[in-house]
């Protein structure tokens, strides 16, 4: 509570002072020199964020553009008229929750990270295949699937 208080009181104290700097550059300086230290404020201000845009934005991006092309993959890898020929997905009678895609002509099953990359895929709709503990432990284990997001989003 007194944390609080204090960073209230601070915030506070910071408003004044601008507010009489604000009011006394106003009295002091000509209305043409503020003009031109806001003009410059404003591009110094723009430039600052047009770097961080650029920073921050190009991450987003390459984010973007790997997750479209993972879904690219997928879908061609493990298209829907192929479902329960080639692949279907499956979990544990036993250890419900995780889901997993069996690809059926390697054998191997591949962990699916999250509800986000169900979504992404298409996959919401297909029927879950609960396997019998053994018979789910007998497949191997290949590659996790992501399109995006942790582990359980």
């Amino acid at each position: 509570m007194q944390t609080l208080l204090k960073r209230v009181f601070n915030n506070v104290v910071i408003l004044v002072i601008l507010s009489i700097l604000f009011i006394l550059a106003h009295l002091v300086f000509p209305h043409e020199t503020l003009a031109t230290i806001s003009d410059n404020f404003n591009k110094v201000a723009i430039g600052i964020a047009a770097l961080i845009t650029a920073y921050f934005g190009s991450s987003y991006f390459r984010e973007e553009l790997s997750r479209k092309r993972s879904i690219e993959h997928y879908r061609k890898k493990y298209p829907p008229e192929k479902y329960k020929k080639t692949f279907k997905i499956i979990e544990s009678k036993e250890d419900k929750g995780a889901i997993f895609l069996l690809d059926m002509e390697s054998l191997h099953k591949h962990h699916i990270w999250n509800m986000k990359t169900v979504y992404d895929l298409g996959w919401q709709t297909y029927e879950r295949e609960s396997l019998p503990k053994e018979e789910f432990l007998s497949y191997l284990l290949g590659d996790p699937i992501r399109t995006r997001g942790d582990l359980g989003e």
